[in-house]
């Protein structure tokens, strides 16, 4: 490795094209494949801006 972007670069490489796509002898599934089942009939549970604005105040206040 010439550097640390390199070791990075190679790094991210393997997962996408190597981890995600090799089937888990557990889950008889793919990470990826598994990633996306787990999204299947679920929405996005949105909070409204001022409630998560508060909640940033009481975080940084403390």
């Amino acid at each position: 490795m010439a550097s640390l972007e390199e070791l990075n670069a190679l790094f991210t490489s393997w997962v996408q094209m190597v981890y995600h796509r090799t089937v888990h002898s557990t889950t008889a599934m793919t990470p990826l494949a598994r990633w996306d089942a787990g999204w299947e009939n679920r929405r996005p549970d949105r909070r409204d801006p001022d409630v998560i604005a508060e909640a940033e105040l009481v975080k940084f206040s403390v």
